[in-house]
C-alpha cells in the first residue's frame, strides 16, 4: 500500500520522473495514509475527503467524498436554478472524471506507452501516454444516466460547472501536498 500512496503522490510532479527513479533515490521513502490524512487535517471536508480517498487510498473515505459531491452538485443547482433530482446523479460521472474509479486504456492497458516486438516504446495513441480511457459525452451521459441527447442540450454544460469547482478541491489539495512534502523532506 504505502508504494501505491507514493506513486499516486509522485503523481503529482506530471512526468518530471517516474516513481521507480523517485523511490529508488529517496532510500525506500515511505509514507502513510495517516501522515497524509495529518497533512491535510484542516482542509474543508470535500477536499480532505477527496486527498483521503484519491492520494492516501482510503476507501472508508469514499462515502464522505460522495455526499460531499452531492452537495456541490445540489449548491450548484439551487443556485443556477436546475432539477435538483437531476443534478443528483452526477457524483458517479464525476468519481470517472476524478480518476478515482479506474478506466484504463485498453490499447496500453493503463501503462500509458506500448513495447514493440523490436524493444521500442511508443507512446499510446489512443491515451496520449496518460494511461486513462478518454470519457467522451456518450459515456458521461450513461454514468449520470441522462439520455444523451438531453445531456448534450442541457446538462453537459451543467456538470462541467460543477466539475470545474471539484477540481478546485483537488487543486487545495495538491498545492497543499506539495507544499508539505517539500517541508518533510
Amino acid at each position: 500500500m504505502p508504494h501505491e500512496i507514493l506513486k499516486r503522490l509522485a503523481g503529482l510532479a506530471g512526468k518530471s520522473q517516474s516513481f521507480e527513479v523517485v523511490a529508488k533515490d529517496t532510500g525506500g521513502w515511505t509514507i502513510s495514509p495517516h501522515e497524509i490524512a495529518g497533512m491535510l487535517a484542516h482542509l474543508p471536508r470535500g477536499p480532505y475527503s477527496l486527498a483521503l480517498v484519491k492520494y492516501a487510498l482510503d476507501l472508508s473515505a469514499f462515502h464522505v467524498l460522495e455526499e460531499e459531491l452531492m452537495a456541490q452538485s445540489l449548491l450548484c443547482a439551487r443556485e443556477e436554478h436546475w432539477d435538483e433530482e437531476i443534478s443528483k446523479r452526477f457524483p458517479v460521472g464525476l468519481f470517472y472524471d476524478l480518476e478515482l474509479i479506474p478506466d484504463h486504456c485498453k490499447r496500453c492497458r493503463g501503462h500509458g506507452e506500448m513495447i514493440h516486438r523490436n524493444g521500442t516504446f511508443e507512446i499510446c495513441p489512443i491515451c496520449g501516454g496518460d494511461g486513462r480511457r478518454q470519457i467522451s459525452e456518450r459515456r458521461r451521459s450513461q454514468y449520470c444516466q441522462i439520455d444523451h441527447r438531453s445531456w448534450r442540450r442541457t446538462w453537459a454544460r451543467r456538470y462541467r460547472i460543477v466539475l470545474a469547482s471539484v477540481l478546485e478541491w483537488e487543486s487545495v489539495v495538491v498545492v497543499k501536498l506539495i507544499r508539505e512534502l517539500r517541508v518533510r523532506t
